[in-house]
């Protein structure tokens, strides 16, 4: 899901671009013969005002620009750690905001499953059709892969565990799968099973955060490092 907010952020970007692009041909910026005259006169934003008077663009720019050599290590530890502490926050993201919930919260379904549904920047769906004939869907948060549900479980009687949700996509709350067992399955044998799982994922967010905590303190580092390098003015001989 953060994978698909992020896709709509990049198309609406893309077309904000496009927009800007048509306007600036239209005032004919594209044209060879164009020059763009500076205007004196035109007051600077506070931000650009701001930013141009400011401590950080003196030494993480300025300065920085003036010692490439020696900062060029610090520069590429600080992108490389802010690249990892991008990618622990996208893998911890379901464990944060979609946890599993305990076994004591879960709501059963029994019924027979009619259909699997694939889908590229969801999670999947799984289709139960109910003891009285409800027809329900849910999100698929399934340890099982939709292969194996598809080529085992369809139009077989099974338990199925869910949990209440919500997503922004979805607009609102809605329910997840987090358990599919055969019908003859033990009560003691589903809660055994579940709550492995559920402490394996507990223990995987503690891991994740480890992670997490390691690269922003790297990040941090090089930024200290090259507050440190840059600490003084460049001397001119």
């Amino acid at each position: 899901m953060f994978i698909e907010i992020l896709e709509y952020i990049g198309v609406l970007a893309i077309v904000l671009t496009a927009i800007v692009s048509y306007n600036q041909y239209k005032a004919g910026k594209f044209s060879k013969d164009y020059v763009e005259v500076e205007d004196d006169t035109k007051k600077q934003s506070r931000f650009k005002k701001w930013w141009n008077q400011s401590y950080i663009r003196e030494i993480y720019r300025v300065r920085a620009s003036q010692r490439k050599l020696i900062c060029f290590i610090p520069w590429l530890g600080f992108w490389i750690s802010l690249f990892f502490v991008f990618v622990f926050v996208i893998f911890s993201y379901g464990s944060f905001f979609h946890p599993l919930q305990p076994f004591e919260k879960l709501k059963k379904y029994e019924g027979v499953i009619t259909n699997y549904f694939y889908h590229r920047k969801r999670e999947d769906t799984l289709q139960i059709k109910l003891r009285d004939g409800t027809i329900k869907n849910f999100h698929s948060f399934l340890m099982k892969a939709g292969k194996t549900i598809k080529e085992h479980y369809i139009g077989k009687d099974v338990i199925v565990l869910v949990q209440k949700d919500w997503g922004i996509v979805d607009l609102g709350y809605f329910e997840a799968a987090v358990m599919l067992v055969s019908k003859d399955t033990s009560q003691e044998d589903i809660y055994n099973s579940y709550n492995k799982r559920f402490n394996s994922e507990i223990h995987d967010v503690y891991i994740w955060l480890d992670y997490l905590y390691v690269s922003f303190k790297w990040l941090i580092g090089s930024l200290a490092l090259l507050w440190f390098i840059n600490r003084n003015p460049v001397e001119n001989k």
